[in-house]
């Protein structure tokens, strides 16, 4: 795998423009899928630490290998899942499970839940534990909890690794200074930042220099 990521790294700086577009898209397509395999046992850790002291934890992914792993690692919690490969009523089982029933962790897709209303009232901590390069998509997720009717702190975790395609997703969408933002400004609203299209050109040059 490093060695195909290599490939499609040199492909991304020094090829045609159509070439390195499509070598991009699968570059990055791979690098976060390794990434969050790689950090999946650690996160489902993590969120196992949690629920010592919180009652249900919304936990947010993108690729069915790592929602996989997390199933297996919190089978005692009885995780749900909530993504855009479920049915509607597949759906509000899962959510009708969360909130009024005996699972206490819903994997939910980051570009799913538009519209769902209710957790709020149930759960108000989030784990990212995957990142997609818009913030604006975990500000949403995180939106879910942080709703009319939620009583409580809403917690948001960002849970990232020195490795892979983590550290340039957390430079670029700034997650660290958002992290200390609710520390130092609680109450005040993000800043949206928007990320250009050198981003994977950056992600391939970190690949070439033995830093992903």
């Amino acid at each position: 795998e490093e060695e195909i990521m290599r490939q499609l790294a040199q492909t991304v700086l020094r090829a045609s423009f159509t070439e390195a577009g499509r070598a991009a898209r699968e570059l990055d397509m791979k690098m976060r899928q390794l990434t969050g395999i790689a950090k999946a046992k650690s996160v489902a850790a993590y969120v196992s630490i949690l629920l010592k002291d919180c009652p249900r934890v919304l936990l947010a992914g993108w690729h069915r290998e790592v929602y996989s792993i997390w199933s297996k690692a919190l089978a005692t919690y009885n995780p749900v899942l909530y993504t855009g490969s479920e049915s509607g009523p597949a759906k509000q089982r899962s959510v009708d499970a969360f909130t009024t029933g005996d699972s206490r962790v819903m994997m939910m897709s980051l570009r799913s839940g538009a519209g769902l209303d209710g957790l709020q009232h149930y759960c108000q901590d989030a784990v990212i534990g995957e990142f997609d390069w818009s913030p604006q998509v975990h500000y949403q997720l995180i939106g879910r909890l942080r709703r009319p009717g939620q009583k409580g702190q809403v917690n948001a975790h960002y849970v990232h690794t020195n490795w892979g395609s983590d550290p340039v997703i957390v430079e670029m969408l700034g997650i660290k200074a958002d992290q200390s933002r609710g520390i130092n400004d609680p109450g005040v609203a993000p800043k949206p930042r928007t990320t250009d299209e050198s981003r994977i050109k950056i992600l391939a040059e970190r690949v070439l220099a033995g830093g992903a």
